[in-house]
């Protein structure tokens, strides 16, 4: 997309996955004036970054994290999948998982309580 669209398409597609259909409903008329903002003088590391991820597989070293980990995840996620936050528990020993209901990869903008979750976490 970074080739044959324009940014705000990009940015509206990225929406669209991260976000709720009511997040994304809710927010329509601000997207795309974001964009105008958030557009980048080109694409390079952003397409640097997305080539990376595709061979990336952290699964093999997994077990080797040994300090406090909590998985937090949107039961919806349309980017990484619904499964990876159960392979992360499975593989990091001691973990703890948390699953928001009705969120997805952007959970951490939808969910008010988020980073008090995440602050009650490290507190502990």
């Amino acid at each position: 997309m970074t080739k044959s669209s324009t940014h705000t398409e990009l940015m509206l597609d990225t929406a669209e996955k991260a976000y709720t259909k009511e997040f994304n409903e809710k927010n329509k008329k601000y997207l795309p004036r974001l964009a105008r903002f958030t557009k980048p003088k080109n694409y390079d590391r952003f397409c640097k970054n997305a080539y990376a991820i595709l061979n990336f597989d952290a699964r093999p070293v997994l077990s080797k994290i040994k300090c406090s980990t909590y998985i937090m995840s949107g039961d919806s996620d349309n980017t990484v999948g619904n499964d990876a936050p159960y392979e992360l528990k499975a593989a990091i020993e001691h973990s703890e998982m948390l699953i928001f209901q009705g969120l997805g990869h952007g959970l951490f903008e939808e969910d008010k309580d988020f980073y008090n979750k995440v602050f009650e976490f490290c507190e502990r």
